[in-house]
């Protein structure tokens, strides 16, 4: 029997060391919707919206064969050219896809009622396993039936394949337990240990990658230790689906939300959310390729429509989203073959291969002002796009939003020479943004030569950034951008976590008491900001006292403008800029780190007046951590709080 890889949701076990990175051109396009879809030699095998398990070929997506048989959706694994799905009202059966066309084969008999519990079939190569209603089975290849084991009545049930002949159950409420498959039966391994999530595992979502398994729960993703069944550790992510590679575990939940996860011990290495509206995503897959990541699924909840989402593993960064140069999205959910990134959605099925040559739109080439674009969530205002086409294309021009989901177009299609183009735009007199959305996705359907089509997409912020959706200060983030206090990154981040230099902090101070420059003739005492980009709001602030610098061994003073501030020297430079009331003397600080500091009685003035926190210790104890170097979301946070933003 040939190596098979079984489709489970949300999780497409094959290898796709061959598939290109992103900007990829959509090869073809077929109006068949599918409920499943998973790659065969030279073929894409599916599961359409009439229950018929079809072949498409891989070079031009002409539908080879259907089979006369109606099967049950979503649950499709193959072998080689075997198919096996569930044969509704009769039970487990294959297609083969032979020369002549396809070969069906009815192999286990019981009531397969579009209602019937029944898992997507596994299969180690010599077994094929199925969960039905309360018994977990094995067929083999003229044996036929095995053997099979009862189950409790805690339905549905699932398997997950962990190696040759040993497989992991997950039950209803998503708690695992392992067996080894012997010569006669299945031998208990172990039982995992109970996660106590009261949430109904009900298809929920797995994953075997090296000694883990992991699983989704609700609205928890939960790590066993695949050797024991004991937990390694569990995160509050809603998981829909997962991939894996290097040492990291990629979860995709509601609202396109990405996070990427440490495989030994759970720690969050970097965490994205594509669309504002959670609930906006009901299903999805992930998939892991080379660089990148793609991201597939249903957009909005009772809707045909989908996107395919890529994004850089390394850091999540957008890449690009999906649609086809006539207007319509592509598809959603992602399987990866041996030479193209297949698609597929209720309304249409897809394939992707690399582009020939370099793009006519790079990602470099892109421009939009303003950036981030300021205003209120439903009024973007207006601006220009700019874009710089390395060949001539034909383009057409629309923007993403989360609700209704689909943009309104901008730009006819139209054909554009190469060189640098202006393209004035107003998305909020189109109606293409709305309260529910916080950033959105302009897209630049091209098409080049013979129908070659493809999207390149620009990521545009609304008041907010894609890298702080789940971060403890992104509230005074926002509020900090929204007044133009504070900018991002050309790649559309905050990287809130970031240290804050000199500079940067005088910039941002100074924009918030409305300082551009110091008074015409003040001569600065610092010798080393002379054709600095922060010259004149770090001067600003010298002619007002806030900042002192550093006095040399040679008797000049420097200002050091690219060296990191400190929380002492941000707390000095605060009290000297919003002229905070010190402390009163009978106040006691609750910081045990500042006493005898130079700062300890600026410190104060913060702390008296409400306006910084501090760290709370294991032990118990508060400590402020003078020395240690401020990041972008502390400084944003407190300026809000003194400035009562």
């Amino acid at each position: 029997m040939a190596k098979i890889y079984p489709l489970t949701k949300g999780v497409t076990q094959v290898n796709t060391q061959s598939l290109m990175a992103p900007p990829l051109r959509l090869q073809w396009r077929s109006e068949v919707g599918l409920t499943a879809a998973i790659p065969g030699d030279g073929c894409l095998y599916g599961i359409t919206n009439d229950g018929k398990v079809a072949a498409f070929r891989a070079a031009d997506g002409q539908v080879k064969w259907q089979s006369a048989t109606v099967y049950a959706p979503k649950r499709l694994a193959t072998s080689g050219s075997r198919l096996f799905a569930y044969r509704l009202g009769e039970g487990l059966g294959y297609v083969d896809d032979t020369a002549t066309g396809p070969v069906e084969q009815l192999i286990l008999s019981f009531n397969a009622a579009a209602g019937t519990n029944m898992s997507v079939p596994v299969t180690d190569g010599t077994m094929v396993y199925i969960a039905v209603n309360q018994g977990l089975y094995a067929w083999a290849e003229g044996e036929g039936l095995k053997f099979g084991a009862p189950l409790e009545a805690d339905t549905p049930y699932k398997p997950v394949l962990a190696a040759a002949r040993e497989l992991v159950l997950l039950s209803g409420k998503g708690l695992p337990k392992r067996y080894h498959v012997g010569a006669s039966g299945f031998e208990l391994t172990w039982t995992g240990q109970d996660h106590g999530i009261d949430s109904p595992g009900a298809e929920c979502p797995s994953l075997v990658t090296g000694n883990v398994l992991a699983i989704g729960v609700g609205a928890y993703t939960v790590a066993y230790d695949l050797a024991t069944g004991a937990i390694k550790w569990s995160q509050p992510f809603s998981a829909r689906s997962f991939a894996a590679a290097n040492g990291v575990l990629y979860v995709s939940g509601p609202g396109l939300s990405i996070w990427a996860v440490r495989l030994t011990d759970g720690a969050v290495l970097w965490q994205r959310q594509y669309v504002y509206d959670a609930a906006t995503q009901s299903d999805s897959t992930i998939l892991h390729s080379g660089a990148h990541l793609f991201v597939g699924g249903p957009l909005l909840a009772n809707t045909d429509r989908a996107v395919l989402l890529a994004l850089d593993a390394a850091n999540g960064n957008f890449s690009w989203i999906s649609r086809a140069a006539t207007g319509s999205w592509a598809a959603g959910f992602a399987v990866a073959g041996d030479s193209c990134l297949y698609a597929y959605s209720s309304t249409h099925v897809g394939a992707y291969a690399t582009l020939s040559a370099a793009p006519s739109v790079p990602v470099s080439a892109l421009r939009t002002s303003p950036r981030p674009l300021r205003g209120s969530r439903s009024s973007f205002g207006s601006g220009v796009i700019e874009v710089n086409l390395l060949a001539p294309a034909r383009m057409s021009m629309a923007v993403y939003r989360a609700q209704p989901g689909l943009g309104s177009s901008l730009l006819a299609p139209t054909n554009w020479g190469a060189g640098h183009h202006q393209i004035n735009w107003n998305p909020s007199s189109s109606g293409a943004f709305t309260d529910d959305n916080q950033f959105g996705f302009i897209l630049f359907d091209v098409t080049e030569g013979n129908g070659v089509n493809y999207t390149q997409s620009h990521l545009v912020s609304v008041n907010t950034f894609p890298d702080i959706q789940f971060h403890w200060a992104k509230q005074s983030i926002e509020t900090m951008v929204y007044q133009g206090h504070v900018n991002g990154y050309d790649d559309q981040t905050f990287k809130p976590d970031n240290l804050v230099t000199r500079a940067e902090s005088s910039t941002i101070i100074a924009k918030t008491l409305g300082l551009q420059a110091p008074s015409a003739g003040f001569q600065t005492k610092f010798t080393d900001i002379a054709g600095h980009w922060a010259k004149n709001f770090i001067t600003a602030l010298e002619e007002r006292g806030v900042i002192g610098g550093f006095a040399e061994p040679d008797g000049t003073f420097t200002f050091r403008p690219e060296l990191n501030m400190t929380r002492a020297q941000e707390a000095r430079i605060l009290v000297r800029a919003y002229e905070i009331t010190p402390a009163q003397p009978e106040f006691v600080s609750k910081f045990v780190d500042i006493v005898g500091h130079w700062a300890e009685a600026d410190i104060k003035a913060l702390e008296a007046s409400g306006y910084v926190n501090g760290f709370r210790e294991a032990n118990g104890t508060y400590t402020y951590r003078p020395e240690q170097n401020l990041t972008r979301a502390e400084l944003c946070t407190v300026v809000v709080r003194i400035q009562g933003l």
